[in-house]
């Protein structure tokens, strides 16, 4: 498809596929960040995903707790073992991510919006929470990937972030 960025259109489809669903994970695939969401009111197997490969940040109530930059730090003292694409995930994110999985799961999304710059914000809530994921979007390559949403297994077009512009492929 071509260029678009009517981000008003992209925006309230996001919103529309994210009404009642919550986070079911929170992980990541080197330095991509993965949040997958489902429906919180049925058992569907429908699964909304968000990819994030720009900067990014997780905030609780207005404290930060984890970032992209965590990835690149070694949680525990094990150097040997260390290495941000390695399939032991042992970063200072993912320990972090770990310990708060009772924190992410279930908080139900309760906006969605996209600046002027093309950043993402979702905003989730839980019962004493609220969560906040916010993707920079930061590319310097017109065919850079900033973020990518999309549902799962489906052939449904994925809304992805570039540089300046958003568009449906």
């Amino acid at each position: 498809m071509g260029r678009s960025d009517n981000m008003m259109l992209y925006v309230n489809e996001i919103k529309k596929r994210l009404n009642d669903f919550c986070l079911q994970e929170v992980g990541r695939t080197c330095n991509m960040l993965e949040l997958t969401f489902q429906s919180s009111k049925n058992t569907s197997s429908i699964s909304e995903i968000l990819h994030i490969q720009s900067p990014f940040r997780i905030m609780c109530d207005n404290h930060l707790i984890t970032s992209d930059r965590d990835i690149y730090i070694m949680h525990g003292e094990d150097a040997e073992k260390f290495s941000y694409f390695s399939t032991e995930r042992n970063s200072e994110f993912d320990f972090v991510v770990n310990s708060k999985q009772q924190l992410f799961k279930n908080a139900v999304v309760s906006d969605v919006r996209i600046s002027s710059h093309r950043d993402i914000m979702i905003e989730m809530n839980n019962a004493l929470s609220v969560i906040v994921v916010e993707c920079f979007n930061n590319v310097t390559e017109d065919d850079d990937e900033s973020w990518r949403f999309f549902r799962h297994h489906s052939d449904m077009p994925h809304i992805v972030c570039y540089r300046d512009y958003i568009t449906e492929e």
